[in-house]
């Protein structure tokens, strides 16, 4: 949480917004903490569903939060980092219905779909689409930033490859969703595809950490 609000607001140039929400989400999850343990502590479940409550609103709180950085962003490009960023938190409100559903329905299937878009829909993408920006901005640091004045250097922007940066995020797209839809239905055929895809899609995003990582 900390460290999107901060990566967030300075890759998409975000600023007048208020940070009330986050702020009370802050709460809502140091209180979710708290009635989980006690609730399990007590026995109580009445006191643990509580905390899962306040887990599930202070979600809520934090994507309106995101909602308010994309709002106010002065960089509007539909690049890789975009794409990545709003798949991810696509994933996240996907999973926060899985999860209220768990909590309704107490099925282990919809637990285990959640878990499964929660891991590799969101956090995966969000750590991912977060790699097209540092490794390219520390290489260029390293690298290129002494020649500023001496001669041309290169864009952040032309350091990411951006056909294969696309092949690896559509593959990695259909594959949590192949993977997402066989864990549901229970289907080993559609799991398998799906993991044939993020297989694929991990083969694209080591060779385009490569191109990064040497760019010249």
């Amino acid at each position: 949480m900390g460290m999107s609000l901060v990566l967030l607001r300075m890759f998409w140039l975000s600023h007048s917004f208020s940070w009330k929400s986050v702020e009370y989400s802050v709460y809502c999850f140091s209180g979710s903490v708290f009635s989980i343990l006690l609730g399990v502590f007590l026995k109580s479940s009445l006191v643990e569903t509580l905390g899962y409550l306040l887990i599930i609103v202070s979600a809520v709180l934090y994507l309106y939060q995101i909602f308010l950085i994309y709002k106010t962003r002065v960089r509007k490009e539909n690049d890789i980092y975009f794409k990545s960023t709003v798949f991810s938190y696509t994933s996240l409100s996907v999973a926060l219905l899985l999860g209220m559903s768990y909590l309704i329905f107490q099925s282990e299937r919809i637990l285990l779909v959640f878990g499964w878009v929660l891991l590799f829909g969101y956090i995966g993408n969000i750590i991912t689409g977060h790699l097209y920006k540092i490794i390219p901005f520390l290489v260029w640091y390293q690298r290129f930033s002494p020649l500023i004045g001496k001669q041309k250097v290169p864009m952040l922007a032309d350091m990411v490859p951006k056909l294969g940066s696309s092949f690896q995020f559509y593959f990695t797209l259909f594959g949590v969703l192949l993977c997402g839809f066989g864990i549901g239905f229970l289907s080993n055929e559609l799991f398998y595809s799906g993991v044939s895809f993020l297989f694929v899609g991990g083969i694209f995003m080591f060779k385009n950490l490569l191109f990064m990582i040497n760019f010249r």
